[in-house]
């Protein structure tokens, strides 16, 4: 099959890369949490100024992220745990080790519950600001490739996820990826270009549809 012109091209592109971004941002809209009043962090009677301000660090990054992974970090030494810490900067996020106390306490003061029964042992938390599947891939080939960490849960948009939610999440398209598929497919028939949308929207939706029946079982 002829190459198509480059404007023809420009336009399929262009077309491709619209139709994945309105997908992702219906998805988005989907998983969404429910607006609520962030509730400001109420220092208890008698308790100090230092973890009151802890709390706060903490409740602005939750407030701040489109996702937060919780991992148990228990078998990393302090060279490996610098490893993955480097690794998820390179991606824009950022790995800090929290106090579950705090946590809970910083998550309950933004309106976000279920998060308790995740809170045992030593947790550390990947906060990503913009993209929620990059920490996800990171963390996932980490362990693969170590066999040391574990995922506990994370927070996407407010909602909390199971640590097989958050696989889920690991193993959808980055955004370029996403580009790739575009190039990739410039001279195929459009038949191609659509089953790759159709591909990607049955992957995700089915992804939302475990968290949507998770979230209504919890109920």
């Amino acid at each position: 099959m002829a190459g198509r012109p480059p404007a023809e091209a420009s336009v399929r592109i262009q077309g491709l890369l619209s139709a994945v971004a309105h997908f992702f941002f219906v998805a988005r809209f989907t998983m969404a949490k429910r607006k609520t009043q962030p509730k400001k962090v109420e220092p208890d009677r008698g308790a100090r100024p230092k973890k009151v301000g802890q709390v706060e660090s903490i409740r602005e990054r939750l407030d701040d992220a489109a996702a937060a992974i919780l991992t148990d970090f228990r078998g990393l030494n302090v060279g490996e745990i610098s490893q993955l810490r480097s690794r998820l900067r390179a991606a824009g996020a950022e790995y800090k080790v929290v106090k579950n106390t705090l946590l809970e306490r910083a998550a309950e003061s933004l309106g976000i519950p279920g998060l308790k029964p995740y809170l045992q042992g030593p947790t550390a938390v990947a906060f990503s600001k913009r993209d929620p599947i990059a920490p996800a891939r990171i963390l996932a080939e980490y362990i693969r490739q170590m066999k040391k960490l574990e995922i506990k849960a994370g927070l996407v948009e407010g909602r909390v996820l199971t640590a097989d939610q958050i696989k889920v999440l690991a193993d959808l398209p980055s955004k370029n990826q996403l580009l790739a598929m575009a190039l990739g497919n410039m001279k195929s028939p459009l038949a191609g270009i659509a089953g790759v949308l159709v591909a990607l929207q049955r992957n995700l939706v089915y992804a939302l549809d475990q968290i949507r029946q998770k979230q209504e079982s919890a109920a």
